[in-house]
């Protein structure tokens, strides 16, 4: 058999494993049973194609395992027989490119998960935690590293480090990323690579402090302990911040052998966003000396590098950061500004991206201004630095797009966020994070024809009507549908506010409005007032980027219907045009989102329904859940990470789970509350929508059902968000509520009051005449509108006769709006409209209905036993014969109190 020869690295860390085996080709392959037959069956496909990189062995001993999936103590089992392990995707990889064979860093391996040719190491971790991180790397495909050496391009720890010689400070003085072990647990579970950003190790992770009590640690304090600093006494810490040397902390302090700084070198740390070294003027200084950071001291160190040059600094976040900014410009000698017109202006200063445009008002000449990185200003306080070594923003005069000039001149101005990144979509999310907290406006330019058939800028008569500028022409990009039918058939659907780093996702959406029968526009915010009025008459639905507020003026868009790309993705997957108030996030919200405050919950679903619709509104709830800037708890998330837990039918809710819950001191709220944080555009207390078990009261005894006009203020304006958007839940709605249904819940009529129901009626038929007429008047005068009748569970328990007659004559579609009071009620409490089918009040056609276990069975006599005394049995059936006629009476009860309110309904308020 031929074999197959490859370029193999002569790294000492892979030369052993890949020679071992490049000397085994064709490699023998031992399958695992766990491997489901399809991919089994694929991959003995590949193997036929290529015979000389691999084969199939029916014997363990020196073949390949191959599993699907690793688990820890099967690997443990397998390394203790000395076998050899590979992942099932790897090898699939290998059969379809074999090159792949060269970057193999040790065994077992999973798949080449982590594409950095850099090795990983671990530092600060717990002995399972460290095993844990080598055995991670391993899977992924990452060189791991005992020591910090150069071919170390990662470090993993839970906890900073002071110390001179530690891996930490190693690691910031190479530059290298600094991240916790959830970065490799993240990568393991989604299988490949995630972003670094939100497991990256926190500024004082894990560092305990003691502050000088007093102004000082009023300061300090929240600072330190929100970037992961722990506050402790001075026996448990590891580091004091005092003022001065005077201070008696300080003198204890060194007694005990603890480091000590003064409030600047943790100011310094939060600035540079790690933890810096206590040397120079980080060390606590004498009493009276002069703070770095004070004016006498700028003045003191005022120096002559950059006198002829000015510094325009209008693209530095106002701020600390600006207000550093003109420190050091003040110190180099150099003019600062922040008027763009100035033609003194020799450097623009910007926390620069090299693969980011940023349109700017300040004329661009390469000769005479040069646009720059902050950190060149920085470089420059001893010596002028060569700008050559240092980043350098691109830029495009374009002062009409420039936010950042609008802002300071007070103005709005037509494009919201701004810079654009022709990168990948995942970097767009990692930019825009970033451009919020340097203060740039990213500016999106003209877009680009999107496929299928593109109509540049609208007709002749539609432009008429007012002056359209050249650059409206290019400010909307019409596509039209592909197919003639679908869910959005006859629909002008309007993309309003999208980036153009955003590109790939637009012209996604665009082409499934399109497949699905919808017209597509591409609209910019930049064209002007007519073209936008003229543009909104054309438009159906405005399909706004994100879930915040539109980048427009409600009232240049006020007859246009908004909704966000939730929306859309929903009804393509539910082939339904759902109402935009079904769910809050279809339509955008009043604020900025993701929530910051909501970054550290992780959310648990639970308590759905058995119906079809189930699954759709757990992907409903989990859209909304990630759209707050939450993360939803999965199958394998742990309690100890789960910080809420939403109940969706309160009464569905598992007990054993409550319990597990109300340990743990894990709220369980309402899908309500989910609503509310959307609507508020921020996190609302949850003691307010807190359920039971049972889902009848809230944790502080109050009605479970959340009512906005009792909201007590702290909640702002709430109250208001969610009255409004309940009330279009139920509109074209025709709710009746028998009378029985009523007196046990006499808050029905309010609740389907504040939802809009067209007509809400309390009904007191007494006959199954009175209900056969009372349906023929609602098909008569509203055939648009659905009815909905709510039924007792009493009255369908076949008591009377020729009501259970009548109702079991009716057809299918008639007999589906007869639902339990339980569907207007749960309806209410999570604000949207539920499903019929799951509160049915009557079975399916063909289902024989059960008799109801409070019935009493009067019909037959009961058996009587030779030892069982007659007096005992004629005590028994006076029993039931009570336990009946109670029952009677609670209905009639119920009814008469029915009546009772359905009669204060109809009559006029008195004074």
């Amino acid at each position: 058999m031929e074999s197959l020869v490859l370029d193999v690295p002569t790294t000492p860390r892979t030369r052993d494993v890949l020679q071992s085996l490049q000397g085994q080709l064709p490699l023998a392959l031992y399958l695992s049973p766990r491997i489901p037959k399809l991919r089994a069956a694929v991959l003995q496909e590949l193997i036929l194609r290529e015979p000389r990189l691999a084969w199939i062995s029916d014997s363990e001993d020196g073949a390949l395992h191959v599993l699907p999936d690793f688990e820890l103590e099967e690997l443990a089992a397998l390394e203790r027989r000395k076998k050899r392990v590979v992942g099932l995707p790897f090898v699939e990889r290998f059969l379809k490119t074999p090159e792949v064979l060269n970057k193999v860093p040790a065994l077992p391996l999973f798949d080449l998960i982590y594409n950095s040719p850099g090795a990983i190491c671990c530092s600060g971790l717990a002995q399972d935690a460290r095993i844990r991180c080598s055995a991670l790397a391993r899977w992924v495909g990452a060189k791991f590293a005992e020591d910090l050496g150069p071919e170390v391009s990662l470090l993993v720890t839970a906890r900073v480090s002071l110390h001179p010689d530690s891996k930490y400070q190693a690691a910031l003085k190479g530059r290298l990323p600094i991240v916790r072990s959830s970065y490799l647990e993240a990568m393991w579970q989604a299988k490949h690579e995630v972003k670094m950003e939100p497991h990256l190790l926190p500024t004082l992770a894990g560092l305990a402090i003691c502050f000088e009590p007093g102004e000082v640690k009023e300061l300090c304090q929240r600072q330190a302990v929100a970037h992961g600093a722990v506050s402790t006494s001075l026996d448990k810490a590891e580091i004091v911040i005092v003022t001065d040397v005077s201070r008696t902390l300080y003198r204890e302090a060194r007694k005990i052998g603890l480091l000590a700084a003064p409030p600047l070198w943790l100011e310094r740390c939060l600035q540079l966003r790690r933890c810096m070294p206590i040397a120079g003027e980080l060390e606590v200084p004498q009493p009276g000396a002069v703070s770095s950071g004070s004016p006498a001291h700028v003045e003191s160190n005022c120096g002559t590098t950059l006198m002829s040059c000015v510094l325009c600094l209008l693209y530095i976040e106002p701020g600390r950061q600006r207000d550093t900014a003109k420190a050091l410009a003040w110190r180099c000698g150099a003019l600062s500004t922040l008027d763009p017109a100035d033609k003194a202006i020799t450097h623009v200063l910007f926390h620069a991206l090299p693969n980011t445009l940023v349109y700017v008002s300040v004329p661009v000449d390469e000769d005479r201004v040069s646009f720059l990185d902050v950190s060149w200003l920085e470089a420059c306080l001893s010596k002028k630095a060569r700008e050559s070594a240092f980043t350098k923003q691109r830029v495009a005069y374009n002062p009409s797009c420039d936010t950042a000039h609008a802002a300071a001149l007070g103005r709005s101005c037509s494009r919201g966020l701004g810079r654009t990144l022709s990168t990948t979509l995942d970097e767009a999310g990692t930019l825009k994070r970033r451009g919020s907290e340097t203060g740039l406006i990213p500016i999106m330019p003209p877009p680009q024809p999107v496929g299928g058939a593109v109509e540049p800028g609208l007709s002749a008569d539609a432009t008429a009507g007012g002056a359209v500028g050249p650059a409206d022409t290019v400010a909307a990009t019409t596509v039209k549908p592909t197919v003639p039918t679908g869910v959005f058939a006859g629909l002008v659907l309007g993309l309003v506010g999208w980036p153009t780093f955003l590109e790939a996702e637009e012209q996604a959406l665009v082409q499934l409005i399109c497949s699905h029968g919808g017209t597509a526009v591409h609209v910019l915010p930049v064209c002007s007032a007519p073209f936008r009025s003229v543009l909104s008459e054309k438009l159906d639905v405005c399909v706004c980027h994100g879930n915040g507020q539109p980048p427009f003026q409600a009232s240049e868009w006020s007859s246009v219907a908004l909704a966000t790309a939730h929306w859309v993705q929903a009804c393509v997957a539910d082939t339904i045009l759902h109402p935009r108030s079904s769910f809050p996030h279809f339509e955008p919200g009043r604020g900025p989102f993701p929530l910051s405050n909501m970054s550290e919950c992780t959310v648990r679903i639970t308590a759905l329904d058995s119906s079809r619709e189930s699954h759709r509104q757990r992907a409903r709830l989990e859209e909304l859940i990630q759209a707050l800037g939450a993360k939803v708890a999965q199958q394998t998330t742990r309690w100890s990470e789960t910080t809420h837990v939403v109940c969706v039918l309160p009464a569905l809710t598992d007990s054993r789970l409550a319990e597990s819950a109300r340990k743990r001191q894990i709220p369980l709220v309402s899908a309500q509350w989910l609503f509310a944080c959307f609507n508020s555009s921020g996190r609302q207390p949850e003691e307010q929508y807190s359920v039971k078990v049972d889902g009848s009261q809230a944790a502080d005894g109050r009605d479970y059902f959340f009512n906005p006009e009792s909201a007590e203020g702290a909640t702002g304006g709430v109250a208001a968000l969610l009255t409004s958007f309940a009330a279009t839940v139920l509109a074209n709605h025709h709710i009746c509520i028998s009378t029985s249904a009523l007196g046990s819940h006499p808050k029905l009529p309010q609740m389907a009051d504040e939802l809009g129901a067209a007509r809400v009626r309390v009904d007191t038929w007494r006959s199954v005449a009175e209900l056969r007429a009372l349906l023929e008047e609602s098909t008569t005068k509203n055939p648009l509108g659905q009815m909905v009748a709510l039924l007792d569970k009493e009255q369908v328990c076949g008591v009377d006769e020729e009501l259970a007659s009548f109702l079991d004559a009716l057809n299918p579609e008639s007999r589906s709006i007869f639902v339990l009071p339980s569907w207007l009620s749960e309806t209410y409490s999570q604000r949207r409209r539920l499903p019929l089918d799951s509160f049915a009040a009557l079975p399916a056609a063909g289902v024989e209905t059960q008799t109801s276990p409070k019935k009493p069975r009067l019909e037959a006599p009961e058996a009587l036993y030779a030892w069982q005394p007659a007096e005992s049995k004629r005590l028994e059936q006076l029993s039931e014969e009570a336990r009946a006629r109670e029952m009677q009476s609670k209905a009639q009860q119920k009814v008469n109190e029915g009546l009772r309110l359905a009669e204060l309904r109809r009559e006029p308020s008195r004074s």
